[in-house]
C-alpha cells in the first residue's frame, strides 16, 4: 500500500463534510413538521377506527332489526286480527323478543313497533309513554326516512325523552307470512324503530385516549355542544376555531374532523407529546453530526484520496457488470499497483469460475453412463412441454421404462456390464425414437431418469410411418425377447412400461409424473415385458386413492371417523338382540365417503391397523354404556380386516379392552370375511382359535363368497355364519343356496344370520327355513349410539316395525355412496 499512500494529494474533506453539515440542519427543520403530520396521521387513524366501530354497530343494529320481521312471533302478531289474542299472547312473545335483543346488545335503550297508523304498538326501554301514540323522537325520525323514500333510515338525534343524544335506526317491512300470501293477503307496510346510545361509542373514545394520551372530543355540530359530560364546561367555540389552545397552562395542538353529519371528532394533542421524540432525535442528530465529522477527519488523510476511491470503484463496478452477466471477461493489465494486481487475481478467478460452471452445467444435465439427459434436465423439458401443450392446445405421450432384472446383473456380472446393459438400453430406445427425431426433435426427449429407469415424451403420431407409445414399446419387446448382446455376456433383459397422455393423466408435472410412475406398477404386475396404457379415468382415481390416504392419516384425529351400529334382530323372538358395529367417514369438504371406498385405501396403506383398534375401542365403550343402563344380554359385533388377522398384538389388544371395560367375552363378537380367512389360510385360522380362547363369539361374513372349503368350517371354532346379502336378495327365486347354508350350520352346530334383508316376503321366508337372525334395510338402517339406546328402550316387535332412518348417520357426499353401508363397513 506504500505507492497508494504516496499518491495521496487530494483530499475530500469538504465533500464528506459539509453535506453531513447540510443534511443535519435540513433534518432539524424537517423533524417539526414531521411529528405534526405523524400526530395528524395518528388522529386520522382515531377518526377510522371510531368511525369503524360506529358503521360495526349500525350495521349490527340493522341486522338486529331485519332479523325480527323474520321471526314467526312479529309475522303472527302483524297478522293477527283478534285485538285480545294480539294483547294477551302474541304482544308479550314480541316483547320478549325485544327484550332478549336489548339483553344481547346493552347500548340498545328502546325498540318500538309502529304500525301504518304511525301507532306505537309494542315497545320495550326506557323513556316509553305508554299513553303516547307515538314519541316526538320517533315521529320525526319517521318523518326523515318517509320523505327520503327509503325502507331503512339511520339519523343521529337527541332525545328528550331519554335527555341524551342517541342513535335513531328505523326499518320499514310487510307481513312475509306465507299462509296469508296464499290468500292474495295485501300486507301493510310496518316499521321498527331501534334507539342505540352513544355510551358504547364513548367508552371507546375514553379506551383510545388512554392509549394515545390525547384528550378526544365528541361534540354535536348542530348544538355547538359537547357529548362527554366530562368537557360540558370546556370552551369549545374556542377550540373549534384554532389549531391550537392553551388550557390549565399545558398548550394543545388541535385535531378536528366529522364524524358523521351531525357529530364531529376533536383531539387535543399536548404539545409534550409532539415535542418530546423531536428533542430526543434532534440530541442524537447532533452527537452523530460531532462524532461522524470527527472519525471522517481521523481518517480523510489517509483513506479520501483520489487514487484509492477511484480504482475502487470501478472495481466494484466491473464486479457489478460481472454479477449481471454484463461482460464475460476483464482483460489483464500491467501491474502498477495493488489495486491492479487485485483486478488482475480476479479476471483470473472469473476465467476459472466460468470454466467450472461450463463444466458442472453439463454434468448437472447429463448422464455420465448413457450420455442422455438425467432427471432433472428431463423434468425441465417436461415443465417446458407442459407450458407449450397448454399454449397451443396440443397433446403429448409419456413413458416411463423400468429394467428389471439390472440389479442382477450388476451382483452376477459386475457393474461394468451393468453400465453396458444400460448404454446398449439407450441405444435401442435412441433408434426407436430415430423416425419421431426426425420430424419434430424438438418435441422429443429421452433421459435416464433413475438407476434402472428411462422415461420419453414423443407427440402424437403425424405420419403413418410413426408408431404410437404403445407400439414403441411392443417394438422393445420384440427386441428384448431374445437374449442381447452385452459385453461378454449374452443376457435377456425384461422391462415393464408405463404410457401416459397428457392432459388426460394430469396437468402438472407432478401429476404426469406421479401417474406414469403408478402405470409402470400397474405393468409391473405381469411377468415378461409389459406395458401399461393409463387412461384419464383411472388417473384421476389413483390421485384420488393417494389424496384419501393423506386425509384418512388424520381422520381420527379431527374426529371425522365414528362408528353406526346395525341392529340384528332374532327371527325367533322377533326382538333385538345385538348389532353389527361399522365405520363411516364424514369428510368436510366432500362429505360422506364410502366404507368401500376408503377402507381398501386404509388397508393397503396400513393405516387399518389404527382404525380398526379405534372401531374396537369405541364398540366396547357402547357396549360397557349398555350394561350400565341394564341392557346385560345384548351383543356387539365388530369386522376384523385381513390385516387385523395377520396382526399378533391384536387378541392382546381385544383382552384388554374386554378387561378394562369389565365386560364379558361372550357378550363380544369378531367377524372375519371369508375372503380373508382363504387367502390368509393358517395365519387366520391361527388367529381364529387364539381368538376364541378369549371367549369372543366368532362370526364368518359373507359367507358363501370366499369359496370356503368344510375343512375350515371343521377346523375352525366358529360360532355364526353371516348368509351374505347376494344370497339373499336370491332367496325367493332360487331358495336352495340359504337352505343348503341353513343345513350346513345346523350340521356344524352353528348359528345363521341373513344380511341384507330389505323386504318382508324375504323375512318370512327366513322364518319359515329357521334362520336364527336377521339384519337388513327393512328392520333398521345402521343409526347412531343414541338412536340405538332409543330403539332399545322402545324394544319394538319388527312385525309391527316401520323401517328407521337415521339421516344424520347416511348423509351423502360428493363420492359415490354405497348402496347397502351395512356391506362396506369395518
Amino acid at each position: 500500500m506504500k505507492k497508494i499512500r504516496s499518491k495521496l494529494s487530494l483530499a475530500l474533506l469538504p465533500v464528506v463534510v459539509f453535506p453531513l453539515l447540510a443534511l443535519g440542519l435540513h433534518s432539524m427543520f424537517l423533524l417539526e413538521r414531521l411529528s405534526q403530520e405523524n400526530s395528524a396521521v395518528q388522529f386520522k387513524l382515531l377518526l377510522r377506527n371510531s368511525q369503524a366501530f360506529l358503521n360495526a354497530s349500525i350495521k349490527t343494529n340493522h341486522a338486529n332489526l331485519a332479523f325480527l320481521p323474520q321471526t314467526s312471533a312479529v309475522n303472527r302478531y302483524i297478522s293477527a286480527e283478534n285485538i285480545e289474542d294480539k294483547n294477551s299472547h302474541l304482544g308479550p312473545m314480541v316483547q320478549l323478543l325485544f327484550h332478549q335483543m336489548m339483553k344481547s346488545n346493552p347500548g340498545i335503550l328502546q325498540i318500538v313497533l309502529v304500525n301504518n297508523k304511525q301507532e306505537e304498538e309494542l315497545q320495550a326501554g326506557d323513556g316509553i309513554d305508554p299513553f303516547s301514540p307515538i314519541s316526538p323522537t320517533n315521529k320525526a325520525v319517521l318523518k326523515l326516512m318517509q320523505s327520503q323514500a327509503e325502507k331503512s333510515y339511520v339519523d343521529f338525534i337527541y332525545s328528550p325523552e331519554l335527555s341524551q343524544f342517541v342513535f335513531k335506526q328505523v326499518i320499514s317491512f310487510s307481513n312475509n307470512n306465507p299462509e296469508l300470501k296464499a290468500y292474495n293477503y295485501q300486507p301493510e307496510p310496518n316499521t321498527l324503530i331501534l334507539t342505540y346510545s352513544l355510551s358504547p361509542l364513548l367508552d371507546y373514545i375514553k379506551a383510545q385516549e388512554k392509549i394515545s394520551g390525547y384528550q378526544l372530543l365528541l361534540i354535536d355540530r348542530i348544538q355547538e355542544k359537547t357529548l362527554d359530560a366530562r368537557y360540558k364546561n370546556m370552551p369549545i367555540e374556542n377550540i373549534k376555531n384554532s389549531s391550537e389552545v392553551n388550557l390549565n397552562d399545558t398548550s394543545f395542538y388541535i385535531e378536528k374532523a366529522n364524524l358523521t353529519d351531525g357529530m364531529a371528532l376533536i383531539a387535543m394533542i399536548p404539545k409534550a407529546i409532539v415535542t418530546a421524540p423531536i428533542d430526543s432525535i434532534r440530541w442524537a442528530l447532533i452527537i452523530w453530526l460531532v462524532l461522524s465529522m470527527t472519525v471522517l477527519l481521523f481518517l480523510c488523510s489517509w483513506i479520501l484520496g483520489r487514487v484509492i476511491v477511484h480504482p475502487m470503484e470501478k472495481l466494484r463496478r466491473l464486479m457489478h457488470q460481472v454479477a449481471k452477466q454484463e461482460i464475460r471477461h476483464i482483460p489483464l493489465l500491467p501491474p502498477d499497483d495493488e489495486m491492479v494486481e487485485l483486478r488482475n487475481q480476479f479476471s483470473l478467478m472469473l476465467s476459472r469460475l466460468e470454466a467450472s460452471q461450463l463444466e458442472l452445467e453439463h454434468s448437472a444435465f447429463m448422464d455420465p453412463v448413457t450420455g442422455l439427459n438425467n432427471r432433472g434436465a428431463f423434468l425441465q423439458y417436461l415443465q417446458k412441454r407442459v407450458f407449450q401443450a397448454k399454449q397451443e392446445g396440443s397433446s403429448f405421450f409419456m413413458a416411463q421404462v423400468k429394467m428389471h432384472n439390472l440389479s442382477g446383473i450388476n451382483n452376477t456380472f459386475g457393474s461394468r456390464t451393468g453400465d453396458q446393459a444400460l448404454q446398449l438400453i439407450a441405444q435401442v430406445l435412441m433408434g426407436l425414437l430415430k423416425k419421431y427425431r426426425l420430424y419434430d426433435n424438438a418435441k422429443v426427449s429421452l433421459a435416464r431418469i433413475g438407476s434402472d429407469e428411462f422415461a420419453f415424451i414423443i407427440p402424437p403420431p403425424q405420419k403413418d410411418n410413426q408408431p404410437s407409445a404403445a407400439q414403441l414399446c411392443e417394438q422393445l419387446a420384440r427386441r428384448m425377447k431374445t437374449p442381447m448382446m452385452v459385453g461378454n455376456y449374452e443376457l435377456k433383459l425384461r422391462f415393464s412400461a408405463g404410457i401416459i397422455s397428457y392432459p388426460e393423466a394430469g396437468s402438472r408435472v407432478e401429476e404426469l409424473m406421479q401417474s406414469a410412475n403408478q402405470a409402470r406398477h400397474e405393468a409391473s404386475r405381469y411377468t415378461g415385458n409389459y406395458w401399461y396404457l393409463l387412461d384419464g379415468m383411472i388417473a384421476a382415481k389413483l390421485r384420488e386413492d393417494k389424496w384419501l390416504e393423506s386425509e384418512l392419516s388424520s381422520a381420527i384425529q379431527l374426529q371425522q371417523l365414528r362408528v353406526v351400529f346395525q341392529p340384528q334382530y332374532s327371527l325367533i323372538t322377533k326382538k333385538i338382540i345385538g348389532a353389527e358395529v361399522l365405520l363411516r367417514w364424514h369428510h368436510p369438504e366432500f362429505g360422506m365417503v364410502p366404507p368401500d371406498r376408503f377402507i381398501p385405501i386404509a388397508e393397503h396403506s396400513s393405516q387399518i391397523l389404527d382404525i380398526d383398534l379405534w372401531v374396537l375401542n369405541q364398540a366396547c365403550q357402547c357396549l360397557a354404556k349398555l350394561q350400565e343402563l341394564g341392557f346385560t344380554e345384548f351383543h356387539l359385533a365388530v369386522n376384523a380386516s385381513a390385516t387385523e388377522l395377520s396382526n399378533p398384538n391384536y387378541p392382546k389388544e381385544v383382552s384388554r379392552l374386554l378387561k378394562h371395560y369389565n365386560l364379558s367375552p361372550a357378550l363380544f363378537g369378531i367377524e372375519i370375511t371369508e375372503t380373508a380367512l382363504v387367502e390368509l389360510d393358517d395365519v387366520a385360522r391361527n388367529m381364529v382359535k387364539t381368538l376364541k380362547e378369549i371367549g369372543v363369539e366368532i362370526a364368518l361374513d359373507d359367507f358363501g363368497t370366499g369359496y370356503t372349503s368344510l375343512n375350515h368350517l371343521a377346523a375352525l371354532p366358529l360360532d355364526i355364519l353371516k348368509i351374505d346379502k347376494s344370497y339373499t336378495d336370491q332367496l325367493l327365486e332360487n331358495p336352495k343356496l340359504v337352505d343348503s347354508i341353513i343345513q350346513l350350520a345346523e350340521a356344524f352346530n352353528l348359528q345363521v344370520i341373513a344380511e341384507g334383508v330389505e323386504t318382508q316376503a324375504q323375512l318370512q321366508e327366513l322364518i319359515k327355513k329357521g334362520c336364527h337372525m336377521a339384519q337388513g334395510y327393512l328392520l333398521s338402517r345402521p343409526i347412531t349410539q343414541d338412536a340405538l339406546l332409543t330403539l332399545l328402550d322402545e324394544s319394538p316387535d319388527f312385525e309391527q316395525w316401520e323401517t328407521h332412518t337415521d339421516v344424520n348417520t347416511e348423509s351423502h357426499g360428493l363420492m359415490t355412496q354405497s348402496r347397502y353401508p351395512e356391506r362396506s363397513g369395518l
